[in-house]
């Protein structure tokens, strides 16, 4: 195990190993993956759970513990590890997601030990030949993402009649904000904005998306308006409230305007709001960088693979706007 354990240093380049910064995630991600490979995995092959303080201790080791934070953090979204209780963590299958029929690999894996063959890199994605994608699993793409293409009208449809269905009565609640739609090029540079006058998020049906504060949390609701008050709620899973709101935003004829300039080799996708998580993991993987400036983010991308972003964006009832 002491072998497996330095065969995966010699694949992170040593200056950042020698001062670890979290914005080399490439270097980050082989770190951490190494650590959790080495640690997970048994002499017999057999795969254990490990505790989180094996994890820090490791980077610890490199002068940096808080950073193991991270490395956890991204391998979960691309959903390489997971997740047990009592601060142990588990490997995840390896598996293959065809993208573009091209082989994306997920897996916690460094590339030093060479199972993985011939890799190529975009973003933080990795690529395998399609002699090395056969021996493992195919997962869907829709599967990986979590979530498949979807339809702005449906999913505002199904939270009409949820909200009819939950909804109960309540007092006019105090320090209310209430989400408000703005026209792309405002002179707020935000799409999606949070206000204390009371506004409907559905304006036919007098439905608000209400947001209220207890100390460092919010709780999400929809509510009836009338007369500027409101009268019932029913609560909002804040895990669904981003794509419910960018479903809202195009159906109240508002869409969020998503800037895509093309170049020779890359092509750049801005985003004036921060995507749903499972947009968002899949930008995350396959840019090869990011500009974030707020809530508004530039993905940038290899054409191909940007093609593939676009396809969710647009489904969460995004307008693409094309420059040159």
């Amino acid at each position: 195990m002491a072998e497996s354990s330095q065969s995966y240093r010699r694949s992170v380049p040593v200056d950042w190993l020698r001062s670890p910064i979290v914005g080399d995630k490439t270097a980050l991600l082989e770190y951490a993956r190494g650590v959790v490979y080495s640690l997970s995995t048994t002499v017999e092959r057999r795969v254990k759970e490990i505790h989180v303080s094996r994890i820090r201790h490791a980077f610890s080791k490199v002068g940096e513990p808080s950073l193991y934070r991270v490395g956890l953090r991204l391998l979960t979204l691309f959903r390489e590890i997971e997740p047990l209780w009592g601060g142990y963590w588990l490997l995840a299958p390896f598996r293959v997601v065809e993208v573009e029929s091209r082989f994306l690999f997920v897996g916690a894996v460094p590339l030093a030990h060479g199972h993985l063959g011939s890799v190529t890199n975009e973003g933080l994605g990795r690529f395998i030949s399609e002699d090395v994608a056969v021996r493992f699993p195919h997962q869907s793409i829709e599967s990986w993402v979590g979530i498949g293409i979807s339809d702005p009208a449906t999913l505002v449809a199904a939270f009409r009649k949820d909200h009819r269905r939950c909804a109960t009565p309540t007092i006019d609640l105090p320090d209310l904000e209430f989400l408000k739609f703005t026209k792309a090029g405002s002179r707020l540079d935000r799409q999606f904005i949070w206000a204390r006058a009371a506004c409907p998020a559905l304006a036919d049906d007098r439905i608000a998306i209400c947001r209220q504060r207890y100390g460092d949390i919010y709780r999400y609701f929809s509510a009836d308006l009338r007369d500027g008050k409101t009268y019932t709620e029913a609560p909002i899973e804040p895990s669904f409230l981003p794509r419910l709101i960018y479903a809202l935003s195009s159906c109240s004829g508002t869409p969020v305007m998503v800037h895509v300039q093309h170049g020779s080799s890359v092509t750049e996708v801005t985003v004036p709001e921060r995507l749903p998580l499972e947009e968002y993991r899949l930008a995350l993987l396959l840019s090869k960088g990011i500009t974030r400036r707020g809530n508004r983010s530039t993905y940038v991308l290899a054409p191909h693979l940007a093609a593939v972003l676009l396809r969710y964006i647009t489904s969460l009832g995004c307008v693409l706007e094309f420059k040159r």
